[in-house]
């Protein structure tokens, strides 16, 4: 078993498109290009954040985070009490904040705007397209889409915070997968 500043990796998953790892822990580690924030270091002289050449702890999330998600350039964090976070790039409303947060803040990782009412269960992220699902089996994505990626109907090409997905019956949503061409970050979770 790899160790790791003291922690122990529990789980190395390896694409073709990217890396990502995960841990057995409560705290969220990410690494690789922070240029666009999804590593979630606070903004530094260079930009919104720096690069992360070794698993490096997210600050400003709880402490509760059960499980993560890399989008191209976004970042995706579930929490035991079912809230989702979120913090990276949002030139294409990926994060879930709605079109008015100051991009200054996008490497913060915060609370997704509209699941409140929502208790998530499981979350997804692609290059431009987040998604969430809650216990109910509801399906939720925000994002921005040219050729119907968010599955929100023909003309919908961008949803700024969590929509519903509702032409398809509830019993019928167990999964979700979201296509995408590469990561350029990792993230983990380490006890």
């Amino acid at each position: 078993m790899l160790k790791l500043v003291g922690q122990s990796i529990t789980r190395v998953e390896l694409t073709l498109q990217g890396l990502r790892r995960w841990m057995s822990s409560a705290v969220v580690m990410s690494f690789g290009d922070g240029s666009q924030g999804a590593v979630g270091l606070p903004t530094s002289t260079t930009g919104h954040g720096g690069d992360a050449y070794e698993p490096t702890r997210v600050p400003g999330l709880p402490s509760d985070v059960t499980s993560v998600a890399a989008g191209h350039y976004h970042s995706l964090a579930l929490t035991s009490q079912a809230q989702l976070w979120a913090w990276g790039r949002n030139n294409e409303a990926q994060l879930g904040r709605g079109s008015l947060d100051p991009r200054d803040s996008w490497n913060e990782p915060k609370r997704v705007e509209g699941l409140d009412k929502v208790n998530v269960c499981a979350a997804f992220a692609s290059g431009v397209v987040s998604a969430a699902i809650g216990d109910d089996g509801s399906l939720w994505v925000w994002g921005k889409s040219k050729r119907g990626q968010l599955g929100l109907g023909k003309g919908i090409i961008e949803a700024v915070v969590p929509s519903r997905i509702s032409n398809v019956p509830i019993q019928e949503r167990t999964t979700t997968r979201l296509g995408q061409r590469m990561t350029f970050h990792g993230m983990a979770i380490a006890h």
